[in-house]
Order: C-alpha cells, then structure tokens, then sequence
C-alpha cells in the first residue's frame, strides 16, 4: 500500500503538527471578556462554562454549547477564531456534539468569510483539514469516519484534489 500521505510523514505526526501551527497560528485571539448572543441563548453561562479553563484544557461539554451555537447564535468571527483550535481538536479526537463535526466548522468559516482571513490562518486551516482526512483514512471504518472532513474541505472552497488522491 502507497503512503496516502504525499508529504511522507506519518498521518498521526502529520496531525499532531498541523493541530500546534493552528493553535499556535491563532494564539492572538484572546478569550473574549463576553459573548453577545440572541435572545435564545444563555450568553452568561455560556461564557462560564468556556472560561472554566485554559483553552487547551476544554472538554467538549465545557464548550460543546458554544461550538454548536457559535457565529449563528453566539459570538463573533474573532471569539471563533479564539476557540477553534480547540474546536478543531476535539473534532479530530470525535467530540460528539454538532459544533464539533468537521462539515459543521467549514460552514461557519465559510459564514466568516474565512478567505479573507490572513493567509498562515489560511494555510494552518487548510494543512489541518488535509492532515485529519489522511489521518481517519488510515482507519478502521468503525473507528473513524472521513466523510465529513472531506465534506469540509467542499464546504469551505478548499482544494480537495490532494485528498482524492490520497483516498485513491
């Protein structure tokens, strides 16, 4: 079997980098002092329950509210862009919740008007999606499912080539 990986680094270590660039890439984000939301959401305890902890130390129940409701209902491009390394993160670790589904976050990037963002956001993002589709690749079916992420990279406009190459 070819390595799915073009780059030849292992999917996981591959992955394991592209996670750090996109925290490391958004870090200038601050947590937000508060959340502006609709009437239809708690903003108050929304913003207690992702401000309990340092980012990297968010479960998906701390944040899962948050990342389901973000841009549509709760906050704004830059609280997202605050939280989505973690958000990516738990989507990639198969954080159950809606906000964490890979076809879900490349909506609200597309909602942010993502590709006007500075470009390493850009390619941080982008190396990122690419690196969790070869990566679920290399798993069982029952372990890990690639659809969405490859449903992400459609969503969000971004060059899929690479990874139907790669599923081939």
């Amino acid at each position: 079997m070819t390595n799915p990986n073009p780059r030849g680094a292992e999917p996981a270590s591959e992955l394991a980098h592209a996670v750090e660039r996109v925290y490391h890439i958004f870090a200038s984000y601050p947590l937000p002092r508060l959340l502006h939301s609709s009437p239809i959401e708690n903003a108050e305890a929304i913003f207690r329950a992702v401000s309990s902890a340092e980012l990297r130390q968010l479960s998906g129940e701390k944040l899962g509210t948050y990342a389901g409701s973000a841009i549509w209902t709760v906050g704004d491009v830059d609280d997202y862009r605050h939280f989505l390394p973690r958000v990516l993160e738990l989507a990639i670790q198969g954080e159950p919740s809606m906000g964490f589904d890979a076809n879900v976050i490349a909506a609200k990037l597309e909602r942010t008007a993502w590709r006007d963002w500075p470009s390493e956001e850009q390619q941080a993002l982008e190396a990122l999606f690419q690196a969790a589709w070869r990566k679920t690749l290399t798993k069982h079916p029952d372990k890990g499912n690639a659809v969405p992420w490859l449903e992400g990279m459609v969503v969000a406009g971004m060059d899929v080539a690479t990874a139907l190459a790669a599923w081939a």
